[in-house]
């Protein structure tokens, strides 16, 4: 399911021309069970980057909490943090979070400016 969420974001990215932040915010919405329900938060931009935190619903129409994200403008390469997976494996999870962390700080360098 993850892989055809970020298919549906990579699709929707790709038919931009140049890459705004709010090209890049819809790109990421675009990747949401509900993209018109996505919330963000803390979100910060680069010439290379749009990063920050997304919400979105689940099937049951709730939200499910906010998860940090990356876009890269150059590629239009979308990742969210999902953690669900490791959720019997603290240690792969902090791992998994702290590279993730590293990812993000290096395309996006450190937040200086809220757009949103």
């Amino acid at each position: 399911m993850h892989a055809v969420r970020l298919g549906m974001a990579l699709t929707a990215a790709s038919i931009l021309f140049g890459c705004s932040d709010r090209a890049a915010q819809e790109a990421v919405a675009a990747s949401m069970r509900d993209p018109d329900a996505a919330q963000f938060r803390d979100t910060w931009s680069s010439s290379r980057g749009f990063c920050g935190q997304v919400n979105g619903t689940n099937g049951l129409g709730a939200y499910g909490g906010f998860r940090p994200f990356w876009y890269n403008t150059r590629s239009k390469n979308l990742q969210v943090l999902d953690l669900s997976a490791f959720s019997t494996m603290p240690d792969e999870a902090v791992a998994a979070a702290q590279a993730f962390g590293a990812r993000q700080r290096a395309l996006c360098g450190p937040r200086t400016k809220t757009i949103f």
